[in-house]
């Protein structure tokens, strides 16, 4: 007879099929390379902090820190009275890495990043991923997206995105210490950035798409060389990511559920 779908929320991932639930995803699934939650699945070693966070899409493409000095801390009531995974920026050493290192992925046709995030401190490169090819003839081409006062500073292939000398801060949308949704979009020939479901910056023309890879290292609060200026220092609540460009529908059903949960970002 099938199964009845019992609520709206995550794919049923770790869910027990034996309970007659079909569980329905909120968001689009085709093409959903992460998705990371703050209040689900994320794991905390018995000494504490944030040992595994697991991504519910289908990829499996989970982070994790075996260190326990260099473990972001799950806040129960960080964002909003929700969970919220916080990374103690320079200093702290807090970052979580694609496990077991390799981050399966193929972002040559387009790339969507959709995440609430709050920075709290000033720094350099405050980063929120960073994903490199690793190995092959593309060996160190990335993926790379960063926060400054005016949430700009991003990297795609191996040079600076042209956005990156549009000053969003400008127009008095960035807040430190408060949440924010941030949404990359990139398709051939532009790239779209949104600032809390707002189109904030349109570039037109052809950004570098990354070459296919299967084989792509990841860091969540942090760059992958690790360099002091780079760690994040704030809250991390949602980040979602899919290998192609989301439509205009697509973008506008992913930035109001995160919208709605987090109760945040308009």
């Amino acid at each position: 007879t099938g199964n009845v779908v019992c609520e709206e929320g995550f794919l049923d991932r770790n869910r027990d099929a034996a309970d007659g639930c079909e569980y329905k995803a909120t968001i689009p699934t085709p093409g959903l390379a992460l998705w990371l939650s703050a209040d689900f699945d994320v794991h905390e070693a018995p000494a504490g902090g944030v040992e595994r966070w697991l991504d519910q899409s289908s990829r499996r493409n989970d982070f994790g820190q075996n260190f326990p000095n260099n473990r972001p801390s799950l806040l129960p009531t960080g964002l909003n009275g929700n969970p919220a995974v916080f990374f103690g920026g320079d200093g702290s050493g807090d970052r979580l890495q694609s496990a077991p290192f390799l981050f399966v992925g193929n972002f040559s046709a387009g790339f969507t990043f959709s995440g609430v995030v709050r920075r709290d401190a000033p720094g350099n490169r405050d980063t929120i991923i960073d994903m490199v090819v690793s190995g092959g003839e593309h060996d160190g081409k990335n993926i790379y997206m960063s926060q400054r006062n005016e949430l700009n500073d991003m990297w795609f292939g191996s040079e600076p995105f042209p956005v990156s000398n549009v000053t969003v801060s400008d127009a008095g949308l960035y807040t430190e210490g408060v949440a924010h949704l941030v949404t990359i979009v990139v398709a051939p020939g532009k790239l779209r950035f949104r600032f809390d479901g707002v189109e904030a910056a349109t570039v037109e023309e052809t950004i570098p798409i990354l070459p296919p890879s299967e084989q792509l290292s990841a860091m969540l609060g942090a760059n992958i060389a690790e360099q002091t200026e780079t760690f994040h220092a704030g809250l991390m609540a949602e980040l979602i990511i899919y290998e192609r460009a989301l439509d205009d529908g697509e973008l506008s059903l992913v930035e109001q559920t995160l919208q709605d949960k987090w109760e945040c970002c308009n």
